[in-house]
């Protein structure tokens, strides 16, 4: 008797710059995929609620941390990227399994982000809170704190970062089926409610972000959803029509019995994906 393949679920992200919209379409499309019977799963990134997802989460408040509460330090963007990367990896059997359980699995962000936003703004950010520690700690005139801070802001930025180093911490996370990019400018995304409440949320810093995503236009997977003039209702409805031809075409990766040495699945970033 020949070996039942079953039905897999379809792997979904939706990226974009800050207040782009992705999120509100994330959960759209997880809200009618469900009302409408099919099983669905929405994830986000960061994902905050784990242990590694905390220490994000005061690093995107503040863009530094301190183990004792006296010292804080800015880590160097090669950290931040690592910690965000461990993030995702720390999901792959969840999605794995939702996915083998026949369940579309929404994704709100993945490693598109990591590289867009660690190549793109990291390294900016780091250098204008290390330069705002040195100069408080100058100005309390504590010699030792200064000192502190000085060799925290060589070490904050010292070093270079590039796509190449994001790709070899996350090659092997699942690829996903497809990638929703919301096209916004930079320019109208500071216009919206809530902007600047986080430490990426600079206009030059999302320019900078903006153009390292467009090097992803080539994936074969990659769809750029122009999405600036288009009210939220409308947005949905056209990626929502693009979201079920993608769940239609999805065909089932062979799904290899547990105990086994792989999973079927496409790997990112193990060729051109």
């Amino acid at each position: 008797m020949a070996a039942f393949t079953p039905k897999r679920g379809c792997l979904v992200v939706f990226e974009g710059i800050d207040r782009s919209g992705k999120s509100t379409q994330a959960r759209l499309a997880y809200e009618r995929l469900t009302k409408e019977g099919h099983a669905a799963e929405l994830i986000r990134f960061p994902d905050r609620t784990t242990p590694i997802g905390q220490v994000l989460d005061r690093f995107l408040a503040n863009a530094s941390w301190s183990s004792d509460g006296q010292h804080p330090q800015v880590p160097p963007p090669q950290l931040t990227h690592l910690l965000f990367a461990a993030n995702r990896w720390e999901a792959q059997a969840r999605i794995l399994r939702a996915l083998g359980e026949g369940r579309t699995v929404l994704v709100d962000r993945y490693s598109f982000s990591g590289i867009a936003y660690t190549v793109g703004a990291a390294p900016s950010v780091a250098e204008t809170e290390a330069t705002r520690l040195r100069r408080e700690a100058e100005a309390s005139g504590d010699v030792e704190k200064t000192a502190e801070a000085v060799a925290a802001s060589t070490a904050a930025t010292g070093a270079p970062v590039d796509a190449t180093f994001c790709r070899e911490s996350e090659r092997g996370l699942l690829a996903p089926d497809a990638v929703f990019f919301l096209d916004v400018a930079p320019q109208e995304t500071q216009k919206r409610g809530g902007y600047g409440d986080e430490v990426y949320e600079k206009l030059a810093t999302q320019e900078r972000v903006y153009q390292v995503y467009r090097q992803f236009d080539n994936l074969p997977y990659w769809r750029r959803i122009a999405a600036s003039s288009l009210s939220i209702e409308e947005l949905h409805e056209k990626l929502f029509e693009q979201l079920k031809s993608v769940i239609e075409a999805t065909q089932p990766d062979q799904l290899l019995p547990l105990g086994s040495t792989g999973d079927g699945r496409r790997r990112l970033w193990s060729t051109s994906l």
